[in-house]
């Protein structure tokens, strides 16, 4: 305030007062605005950037970049520290500190001058990140809340600072998101028998047929079928939405599509019931491939035969207790539809003596090819019958064991239930 105390001195006290008022409001007025207490706009903003912008869980994020800047502000920040909030909603790493700029300036991570060595500035997602919601409060107190999204991964920026000349604080706070796609894909198998077949006949092609679904939330391209044994694979024209099938099963709203798919093999060796596997296998737009398996035991109509016929012989003993030579020949056939391995043939020969009693004898008898040799020596055979049986085990798909018996001298299909019957030999004279 300017005061006059005489009128001698009222001129000096006038103008020098004056002088004085003026300079001080001259002063006022060439002041920066960043020095007006009070009277700045304190606005800071931040921005935050990632790589890629899609990705699957298990995928490696990457921060390209945590900036913070003037948001149209005149103020002149100092002192500021900037943090990034990271998906898991408990990890808070500081990239900036000491950040400060006039109106119009910025500063950055990674590349800026207040930039914190050492920080890193990857994530790798896991499931529970995705949809989940994140929040940070700074030491003074600012919150950066960012809500969750289904189907996204959020990341966080938070930056705050002191204003120049003043008590206040400019903060900000941004948020950017990744969308996390989850590829799917799902096959069934069953065997594609007519309406009155239970099984398919040996030696003709076994069929199969399924559907390949798009269980994801993403289209699936270069869709295909394998099948082990290997099979000639045939997908429908169209797909469950009527879509023309080109390959790619899309996701149309919110329901992925499915395709119908069917095949046949002929096994080298017919087996009683084959077991195989078909894969299905598609790749999202990321390039990753998924993968399903199905299998299924489809039964196979088998008839498993043979068929022997046989001759015997025996040459009795000549002497009370000599012995008989029982010989044997004779051929096997496979009367069936499936090969037949391992063939082992054994005869049962039961006898009586020439005391009585009754007995019995077992031989391999020797397959060379399809034909049936062998012999057994037996104690001299008394007068009566000889039973002669034939066991055959298989071992392809089947056990069994077959029993008959045979004449002498006529051959005759293992079905068959003759006896074998053979003369008494004379009697020695009393002085043989």
């Amino acid at each position: 305030m300017c005061r006059k105390t005489s009128a001698t001195m009222e001129k000096r006290a006038f103008v020098a007062p004056l002088s004085v008022c003026a300079a001080l409001a001259l002063a006022a007025t060439l002041l920066p605005p960043d020095l007006h207490a009070q009277s700045c706009n304190t606005g800071l903003g931040a921005s935050i950037g990632v790589t890629p912008a899609i990705a699957h869980v298990g995928d490696t994020i990457t921060i390209t970049q945590a900036k913070v800047f003037s948001s149209a502000g005149d103020c002149t920040v100092l002192n500021g520290n900037t943090w990034l909030i990271l998906p898991d909603n408990s990890t808070v790493r500081q990239v900036m500190s000491g950040f400060g700029f006039a109106a119009g300036g910025s500063d950055q991570c990674p590349g800026g001058a207040s930039c914190i060595s050492g920080v890193d500035f990857t994530w790798t997602v896991q499931a529970a990140d995705v949809g989940r919601s994140i929040s940070f409060t700074t030491p003074k107190g600012n919150v950066c809340p960012v809500p969750g999204v289904a189907k996204k991964v959020v990341f966080g920026v938070s930056a705050e600072a002191d204003v120049l000349n003043s008590t206040d604080s400019a903060s900000a706070c941004n948020n950017k998101s990744v969308t996390i796609i989850t590829p799917c894909i799902s096959v069934t198998k069953a065997c594609d028998l007519a309406a009155d077949q239970t099984c398919f006949v040996a030696g003709t092609p076994i069929k199969f047929k399924g559907t390949v679904t798009n269980c994801g939330d993403t289209t699936l391209f270069s869709v295909g079928v394998t099948d082990d044994p290997a099979a000639t694979i045939t997908f429908a024209a169209n797909t469950s939405s009527g879509r023309t099938f080109d390959g790619s099963l899309q996701v149309i709203n919110g329901v992925g599509e499915s395709i119908d798919y069917s095949g046949s093999y002929t096994p080298s060796v017919p087996p009683c019931s084959f077991s195989d596997t078909v894969t299905a296998s598609g790749t999202d737009q990321l390039g990753k491939t998924v993968q399903n398996t199905a299998s299924t035991k489809c039964p196979v109509c088998n008839n498993p035969c043979i068929s022997v016929a046989k001759d015997c012989s025996i040459i009795p003993a000549t002497t009370p207790f000599g012995t008989s030579s029982y010989n044997v020949a004779g051929s096997i056939a496979n009367c069936g539809n499936i090969p037949l391995q391992n063939i082992v043939v054994k005869d049962h020969v039961i006898f009586t003596t020439a005391l009585g009693a009754v007995s019995t004898a077992d031989f391999d008898l020797t397959l060379n090819g399809t034909s049936l040799s062998g012999s057994i020596t037996i104690p001299r055979v008394s007068a009566g019958r000889l039973l002669i049986s034939l066991s055959q085990t298989l071992t392809a798909c089947v056990w069994m064991r077959i029993t008959s018996r045979y004449t002498l001298s006529k051959p005759h299909r293992i079905a068959a239930l003759p006896r074998c019957h053979v003369r008494r030999p004379p009697s020695p004279s009393p002085n043989s």
